[in-house]
């Protein structure tokens, strides 16, 4: 699709452009925070992406980290230790890359006090400034996209702050990103007068740009109409019409994957729909209808010598009749169709899916209590326990290894203790959710509706 055309392409330029704008306007700013509507982060992202790259169009050099700020040292070696890793990679790409100062300050780092914050900074300092010589490029900003996931408070953020852009030389920035409404960066850089900068993006319709792209095309073309019939669905729910919803569902959108007989466009239209129907609770037994259709039209279009070709398919169903139990308050239910999701995803070698499953049978175990949860538990953890420290970098299993130490049950403080450590090292001192922090992640993970 020709980048001119494309409405996502047209937004993430608008961005680019009012980045220049806002860059020219202030021209001594060296802290920002952009802040946008929840639907328009996919922009955000297309930004930060493009100006990281020899693509972008504006002067400065952007380089994201992310990162916790619980208290100054740990920030400060997390950024560090994180520019260390990400050029040592780098170099074995680009061996002639000739950064003299690098193997220099990587050894006067692992000499320093790693609990002085005061030195910790000016080498990070020191740091910043040895690589803008070696960039090579003056009258830009090497701006510090800083994804910051826990801040302890606003008062060591402002000190931070601070500290930073007093340490740091005039061309080094800092950009945070912030949902417009959270208040949490802007306040400060307001009163950074001329070093902060607060950019606003307007509300950029992003519900126009998907239907525009969704809708292209020959309105002949079967997947053409798949793709809008699929949009109308969404509207009508959006709108609280389930009349409506079944009758484009039945009367079009099934008869229309039936003719286009691919498997999966068909079986994922028919869980489309059963995510739409999951917002009308009186639609239950409609909705498990279309499931147990779904899961008809998978096992009479396995081939006999490929049994898992759509464990994918297989998987997402079990986990939409669970949750859909579980909405209805049909805990057994609930249990059994994540029991059949979880011995899916095993057979499928999958890690990501089989966590994703334990977590949600462990969410519904929780309500029920009794030997079941702790049956399962033991169980999830084993498995989740067992996985290398690659495997479980994209695979949290951070709610399962909390829940397994609370439960006291075999639990030495030899093996409490190994657990924590290893927790750290994978996710942070701060791995240890809270309940309340733990059910919402996995609820958005698995996009459970509530």
């Amino acid at each position: 699709m020709n980048n001119e055309h494309n409405p996502i392409s047209i937004r993430v330029r608008q961005v680019q452009d009012l980045w220049l704008k806002m860059r020219k306007e202030n021209p001594y700013a060296r802290a920002f925070t952009l802040n946008y509507e929840p639907e328009d982060y996919a922009l955000i992202e297309g930004f930060i992406g493009v100006e990281s790259t020899p693509h972008g169009i504006s002067d400065d050099t952007f380089l994201v980290f992310q990162t916790l700020l619980s208290n100054k040292t740990n920030f400060y070696k997390s950024l560090i230790e994180q520019w260390i890793t990400a050029f040592d990679r780098d170099l074995k790409e680009h061996p002639e890359w000739d950064w003299n100062d690098f193997p220099i300050l990587k050894k006067q780092y692992s000499e320093l006090s790693p609990k002085d914050a005061h030195n910790l900074l000016s080498f990070y300092s020191r740091l910043l400034c040895s690589f803008k010589k070696f960039e090579g490029l003056t009258n830009n900003l090497l701006v510090l996209v800083l994804v910051i996931e826990h801040i302890e408070s606003l008062d060591l953020l402002k000190e931070v702050l601070t500290e930073f852009l007093e340490t740091t030389t005039d061309d080094i920035g800092l950009l945070f990103l912030e949902v417009q409404g959270e208040d949490i960066f802007s306040p400060i850089l307001k009163n950074m007068e001329e070093k902060g900068c607060v950019i606003t993006l307007p509300n950029q319709n992003m519900g126009a740009a998907y239907k525009e792209i969704i809708t292209q095309g020959d309105p002949n073309d079967p997947q053409v109409l798949y793709r809008k019939l699929l949009l109308e669905m969404g509207e009508e729910t959006a709108q609280n019409n389930r009349r409506q919803l079944k009758k484009i569902a039945t009367e079009e959108f099934f008869p229309l994957c039936r003719k286009i007989g691919d498997t999966n466009l068909w079986v994922s239209g028919y869980l489309a729909v059963s995510g739409f129907l999951m917002h009308f609770k009186e639609e239950h037994d409609f909705l498990q209808q279309i499931l147990d259709k779904a899961l008809t039209i998978i096992q009479d279009t396995t081939p006999t010598d490929e049994p898992l070709k759509y464990a994918d398919l297989m998987i997402h169903s079990y986990m939409y009749k669970g949750a859909a139990y579980n909405m209805a308050k049909d805990l057994e239910q609930a249990t059994s169709n994540f029991e059949d999701a979880i011995h899916i995803a095993k057979q499928t070698a999958n890690p990501s899916q089989t966590i994703n499953c334990y977590n949600s049978i462990l969410l519904v175990l929780l309500k029920k209590g009794g030997t079941a949860y702790t049956s399962i538990l033991k169980e999830a953890f084993e498995y989740g326990y067992s996985l290398s420290d690659e495997e479980l970098k994209v695979v949290n299993i951070s709610f399962i290894a909390q829940a397994f130490i609370s439960k006291r049950e075999n639990v030495s403080t030899e093996l409490e203790k190994e657990i924590d450590n290893r927790m750290i090292s994978l996710y942070g001192t701060y791995w240890q959710e809270s309940p309340k922090q733990a059910i919402k992640r996995i609820e958005l993970e698995n996009k459970v509706p509530q």
